[in-house]
């Protein structure tokens, strides 16, 4: 249901959604943070700190952490990666930005082999 404006008779929008304030505001201060988490993550489980349930998660980044300049052009990282899981990041919070999702959501989450 919109407003009408009194003075000029008008519609008046409604406001847009509130943002989540992205940590990060490309791919120069987000990598040192993502690589930060990774060796984090690899001190205390490993060099295969991946398949340990719980340590990681899937998310989509934003574009923008994704792409860099090397020598003129831009070079794109792809943007589904895997996350290590909050504790493993700088203050202990995963950055805000990305699209999350369940290691059983995502569509290249490996099946547990049965033993």
């Amino acid at each position: 249901m919109s407003t009408i404006c009194q003075c000029c008779g008008q519609p008046i929008r409604a406001k847009r959604a509130t943002r989540i304030a992205k940590s990060f505001t490309g791919y120069d201060d987000f990598v040192p943070a993502f690589n930060a988490a990774r060796h984090a993550a690899i001190a205390a489980l490993g060099a295969r700190w991946y398949l340990e349930p719980g340590a990681s998660l899937y998310g989509r980044v934003p574009a923008a952490w994704a792409s860099c300049k090397v020598y003129g052009r831009s070079s794109n990282a792809p943007r589904d990666q895997r996350f290590p899981a909050a504790q493993y990041w700088p203050g202990g919070m995963l950055p805000a930005g990305p699209e999350y999702e369940t290691l059983a959501a995502a569509p290249f989450a490996y099946a547990e082999a049965a033993d």
